[in-house]
């Protein structure tokens, strides 16, 4: 059996294995060659994933490089999970005791003065660096955009006459579907900010997720419930953190660098909903908000 070793590991992992001792079991869900979805008896889906050194909600990120694909029939393994031990019954092992616990970072923003300036840079250079294929049609040109992604800028904009973030839940390519993903931006930008018309969305938004009947795949499902409790991948956070509080320029691209360098399309797509979020805001401030508070 082979012997792996974590490196980083959610807080609240920690605190579920560690301070409240309890031991965790179940199966593998699913295999991708970077990350292994684990699905626990009490429904949870829990993320071992290579290392990328930052926070990831319900992660356990390893030390080694390698592609979880090699493992022959990892399918349907069962699973335990101690203080000490992560065990992919008779195929690897993950060492969890050097883990470095990692929070999920958020803090309110103080808006920066040259806000509308700074959106309007943020947008040029998502358009500039961002990947096609999802939400990115919405701010970019339709004409050379495919049909699903007409569907999906179509969907975004019907958003600025009701909020029924239910339309765009489950729609898109890949793992997390590109509306789910600009959903999620969505949701962590206008948590940063108080403003009376973006609470009343976010808030829909929130209700939204929290429905039993959410038609999107399980990986994703799992993500956007994270997300209602606040836990975002740092990526994402940090962008909305620094685009809203006037850190200089230089360092908001490259914290947006980082976050489209997520997936294929899904750090763009979160960065849409972001951008989308504080479209709003700048829309509406005329209204009375209450910001930063």
């Amino acid at each position: 059996m082979r012997r792996l070793t974590c490196s980083f590991m959610d807080a609240d992992l920690y605190v579920k294995l560690v301070n409240e001792a309890k031991n965790l079991s179940g199966r593998v869900h699913s295999v991708y060659d970077s990350v292994v979805n684990i699905r626990t008896c009490h429904g949870e889906l829990l993320t071992l994933s290579l290392e990328k050194g930052y926070y990831i909600p319900g992660a356990f990120q390893i030390r080694e490089t390698l592609r979880f694909s090699m493992f022959e029939d990892l399918q349907g393994k069962e699973v335990s999970v101690t203080k000490e031990l992560l065990e992919v019954k008779g195929v690897f092992c993950v060492a969890l005791s050097q883990a470095q616990v990692l929070y999920p970072s958020f803090r309110m923003a103080s808006l920066r003065q040259d806000l509308p300036a700074a959106y309007a840079w943020a947008r040029e250079h998502l358009l500039q660096i961002g990947s096609g294929g999802g939400c990115l049609a919405f701010y970019g040109s339709p004409d050379r955009a495919d049909l699903l992604e007409k569907e999906l800028a179509l969907r975004i904009g019907h958003l600025r006459e009701s909020p029924d973030f239910g339309r765009l839940l489950g729609l898109g390519r890949g793992l997390t579907p590109s509306g789910d993903d600009f959903c999620l931006g969505y949701l962590c930008m206008s948590r940063h900010f108080r403003h009376p018309v973006t609470d009343v969305w976010r808030q829909s938004l929130r209700e939204t997720l929290l429905a039993e009947a959410m038609d999107t795949t399980d990986v994703s499902r799992e993500m956007l419930l994270h997300g209602v409790k606040e836990r975002y991948i740092e990526p994402l956070s940090e962008f909305c953190e620094r685009i809203l509080g006037g850190v200089a320029l230089p360092e908001c691209r490259k914290s947006m660098e980082k976050l489209l360098n997520i997936g294929s399309t899904s750090g763009t797509d979160m960065a849409t909903g972001a951008m989308f979020a504080l479209e709003m805001l700048l829309e509406t401030e005329n209204t009375g908000g209450n910001y930063g508070q």
